[in-house]
Parts: structure tokens; sequence; C-alpha cells
């Protein structure tokens, strides 16, 4: 991980250096003629002054001189892609999706994140929330606790689904006598109601066995359906 670590500097003090220099590269003179140290001193100086700062001027080459760049470019050291695999790398130390430190793909979108996130959850998150409940319940509560209460960790502010899915859960919890209409409220945080705390249910469901022998009138259904007959 340590390694990891260092790539990611080094690739970041590699671009703090490009971008502060305005991009460009380093490099030598090279001339077919012999210079005097005075005049290698003032080519230097003179060289210095071009590849340093933000100087955007237009300077010329005399006597035969040309400019060999000596440096790599970005785009050969593939500095994008490393920092982004850098990005990548750590996160798959910790198990975290990239989505989730906002690395995401272009295609990374809609009901793709959710279900990265209800992945997170279930492989990195839960597996250590389990341990924090259990230490909780082992070294925090006493036994005469433990025979009446437990702890829990919610994670339901992460997986809240949107508006759309909670109506549909919300509706079929209440149909089938699983959560109140009040307890439903407040999920939502809105205020309860009058008479909705009673648990409710579809009434024309049937056992599997009891089909064709329940009616509307109470009787056995061969004696009130024409058809049965």
């Amino acid at each position: 991980m340590q390694a990891t670590v260092n790539e990611s500097a080094a690739a970041q003090n590699s671009a703090s250096k490009i971008f502060g220099n305005s991009g460009k590269p380093t490099g030598v003179l090279m001339t077919d003629n012999v210079l005097s140290q005075d005049q290698r001193l003032a080519l230097q100086s003179r060289f210095a002054e071009m590849q340093s700062g933000s100087d955007s001027r237009l300077y010329v080459l005399e006597a035969a001189m040309k400019y060999q760049q000596l440096s790599i470019s970005p785009e050969d050291q593939q500095l994008l892609e490393t920092r982004r695999f850098s990005v990548e790398e750590i996160c798959r130390w910790f198990d975290v999706p990239p989505i989730l430190v906002h690395h995401a793909n272009v295609t990374t979108w809609g009901t793709g994140i959710e279900q990265i996130v209800d992945g997170f959850h279930k492989l990195t998150i839960r597996p250590m929330l389990v341990s924090i409940e259990q230490s909780v319940r082992k070294r925090v509560m006493t036994s005469k606790q433990r025979a009446t209460m437990s702890a829990e960790i919610s994670f339901d502010a992460l997986l809240r689904g949107n508006a759309k899915d909670r109506a549909e859960l919300y509706s079929k919890n209440v149909q089938n006598g699983i959560m109140t209409r009040n307890e439903c409220r407040q999920l939502e945080n809105l205020p309860p109601i009058d008479n909705a705390d009673q648990l409710t249910a579809q009434t024309n469901l049937a056992p599997l066995d009891m089909l064709g022998k329940i009616t509307n009138g109470g009787g056995n259904a061969a004696t009130q359906n024409p058809i049965a007959n």
C-alpha cells in the first residue's frame, strides 16, 4: 500500500511541476560551433529564463542552434492514467467503490450507482457493522440487558431509495400488515395522524386449500355458483 501512495504522490508532484512551469518541457540547445565560457553562461541564463515562469513570448535561436527536448511529455508518461489508477488502487485497498470518492466512469450513472452502493453495503460495510454490533453486545451490555435488548446499527439512510421505490415499498408493507401508516409516515419525517396505528391487510387473500370454498355470502361455493354444479 505504501508503494501505491508513493506513486500517487510522485504523479501529483510531477503534474504540479509541469503545470507550474506552464507545461514547458526541459531540454538542451545544440550547436556545431564551439562557444566560449561567457557565451555558455549567457545562453544558460537566457535558456533558463525561457524554461521558467509563465512567459509566453517568442524566442529566437541564433547561430544554427537547435532545441532538443529531454523530458517526457505527460502523454508519454501516461500521467493522467497513472493518477486515475492510483485513486482506484487506494480505493481497492479500503474496499471502497471509486464512485463514493467522486471518481466515476462516464458510463456509471443511474441504477448502476445504486447497485454499487448496495454491493458496498453488503460486502464491505455490513460485515464491519455486524462485528461492531457483536462487540457492543458482548463488551458494553450486561447479561440482564442482553436478555431484553439488542444493538443494531441502521444503514437505512445510505440505502434509502427514490420516492417511487419508497412509495411502492410502503404500499406493500401497509397492505400486507407489516407496517402501520404512521410507521411509514415516521420514516418520511411526517407527523402521525389519528386512526393510523392499526395493522391492516387485504381481505381478498385466502389460503390455497380454501380456494373455491370461500364466497362473499359465507356459504359453500358449489351451492352458490351455478357453474360449479
